[in-house]
């Protein structure tokens, strides 16, 4: 019945990994042709585990195990050129077709290093039942006795195959004994290592008591401290048991391992890369260290390999840790503040003007000054801040010049000036002659330490059409538990992610005043200055983006 080019196999319990997956095995299939077959990794629902299956080949096909059809594409052609499934083989048949396959040295077969599906092995029925028909053809069942393990086999690598492919069965008792005598073999240290890795982690799953789960994880981390899969391990079980200030201890040293560059054996990128981190970044906020969860999980955001619903989980885990950053974000910066008294108001040809609506609530004024000074790690490259008043008493406006003395603040509203909304910002915009305009409005609050001003000048040299860009992603005035999914972001030196936008922002954001006046600038007299400007900016070919997270919010 099928009719495409490719054939494709997902169980009505399975999910592709990511909404563009089918996107990026098109785009692997055009880069490599011509191939006949492409195969991925798959995540398994029990273990959140990613399986990795790089150079599977027919050996570990016949010793170890198949490969997942929710990984597997298939050239159409090859069934007319190797035959259908095999119907004998109720549950296994795709085993049975990938090792014909996989013995024909003609066929073109790629491995994609990406994670394709999440396979359910806890209710699947390829994990439930097993097709005992077919396992009397493999070397790795006619090898093994359920009840014993034969002594006289030499080979450490069939041996430890043999214990890796009843492991991916779940047959964890004889793949323990497998493993074992893997282990009294010796040789290659990180085939050693991974045996007992794999020792520890039967023992977990077949109920072992801890202590000594524990004690053989840490036996494989001592045996090969270079690698944190073990300690990550530990600290997975400890954050799950709520034990969350060792969760945290086994997380950090975890961390701290760098990606082992010189081992080749099942070294897990993402357990290096960004899990034990986020473990840690779990737990810290579990024990109090909020400020310490906070950057470490901004610091998972802006890698570029984390799978998007892990991404969207790490953000949440973030805006847990903002009131905290809010908090410390608010006291007044004296430092800063006094390293800007040496701005010289009204110096013209400035190279970045930061304004704000000042008013009428001072102590809103001053939470915007404080967290911004705060938060702006880059604020030195600021050569101007400009106030406009929006109502404030005499007193207070006399303690907000006091407080703050490189501020500069413009007169209020005067009668004949219509109360629109774009006669505040056409009033600012009057008194800017930098070409680097950052606004950031009224009474907004930021809780996160960032580059500022380096990141949204750097959209704006990376991407020329673009006029605005703003600090919040999605044009948030809250927190969203959310940032922008790796698929949307664009990157450049310097700005980090970013994404392109469909409308001006209203919130903090950076102007490229030329691209501005080329959409036709503010008009005071505007009612929906937003509107107004994004169809003349559009009819312009000019463009807005924004950064990828919620940095700032409105009043708390």
């Amino acid at each position: 019945m099928s009719t495409g080019a490719w054939l494709y196999f997902l169980g009505a319990d399975d999910a592709l990994y990511e909404s563009d997956t089918l996107d990026q095995v098109a785009a692997f299939i055009a880069e490599h042709e011509p191939v006949d077959l492409v195969y991925g990794d798959i995540m398994r629902l029990s273990t959140s585990s990613r399986t990795l299956l790089a150079g599977w080949n027919l050996d570990r096909l016949l010793f170890s195990g198949n490969i997942s059809h929710q990984g597997m594409f298939y050239r159409r052609e090859l069934f007319d050129r190797i035959g259908l499934y095999n119907l004998r083989y109720p549950i296994a048949a795709d085993w049975d077709f990938n090792i014909r396959c996989f013995s024909n040295p003609a066929l073109a077969i790629r491995y994609m290093d990406i994670v394709v599906a999440r396979r359910d092995d806890v209710t699947g029925m390829s994990s439930t039942r097993t097709d005992l028909e077919f396992v009397k053809r493999i070397p790795a069942f006619n090898l093994v006795s359920g009840r014993e393990i034969n002594r006289d086999l030499d080979d450490p690598r069939l041996v430890f195959y043999l214990g890796m492919g009843r492991f991916d069965w779940g047959d964890l008792v004889v793949a323990r004994k497998w493993f074992e005598r893997r282990l009294e073999m010796g040789g290659w240290d990180e085939e050693v290592y991974f045996t007992m890795y794999r020792i520890a982690q039967t023992m977990l799953h077949l109920g072992e008591p801890w202590h000594d789960v524990q004690d053989a994880y840490l036996r494989a981390w001592e045996f090969r401290p270079t690698r944190a899969e073990p300690l990550y391990a530990i600290a997975c079980w400890y954050r799950a048991a709520q034990r969350y200030r060792l969760g945290y201890l086994f997380a950090k040293l975890a961390a701290e391992i760098p990606f082992p560059e010189q081992d080749t054996l099942f070294v897990s990128p993402e357990v290096h890369g960004w899990r034990a981190t986020d473990e840690q970044a779990v737990c810290a906020s579990w024990i109090g260290k909020k400020a310490e969860s906070f950057t470490l999980n901004r610091g998972m955001l802006a890698r570029p390999d984390i799978p998007d619903p892990d991404r969207q989980r790490i953000a949440a885990n973030r805006d847990l840790c903002a009131p905290t950053m809010i908090e410390a974000a608010s006291a007044y910066p004296d430092a800063q503040v006094q390293s800007l008294q040496c701005l010289a108001p009204g110096s013209g040809n400035d190279e970045v003007v930061a304004s704000l609506v000042a008013g009428p609530d001072l102590a809103r004024v001053e939470q915007t000054l404080n967290s911004f000074l705060n938060c702006c790690t880059d604020v030195s490259r600021v050569t101007r801040f400009l106030g406009v008043d929006a109502g404030l008493s005499a007193k207070d406006r006399a303690k907000l010049l006091e407080r703050y003395g490189f501020l500069e603040l413009a007169d209020s509203r005067s009668p004949d000036e219509p109360d629109e909304p774009g006669a505040e910002l056409a009033r600012i915009r009057a008194q800017i002659d930098a070409r680097l305009w950052l606004h950031l409005g009224r009474d907004w609050v930021f809780f996160a330490p960032e580059n500022l001003i380096t990141r949204l000048t750097a959209v704006l040299e990376a991407d020329p059409q673009v006029f605005q860009v703003a600090i919040n992603f999605g044009d948030a005035v809250k927190l969203t538990g959310a940032c922008a999914p790796e698929q949307a972001v664009r990157r450049a030196p310097d700005a980090g992610r970013y994404v392109l936008t469909d409308m001006m922002a209203s919130g903090p954001a950076m102007f490229d005043t030329a691209l501005l006046d080329r959409a036709g600038g503010v008009h005071a007299a505007e009612r929906d200055v937003i509107t107004a400007l994004d169809r003349r900016a559009a009819a312009a070919g000019l463009r807005t983006a924004s950064l990828d997270e919620v940095l700032c919010i409105a009043e708390v």
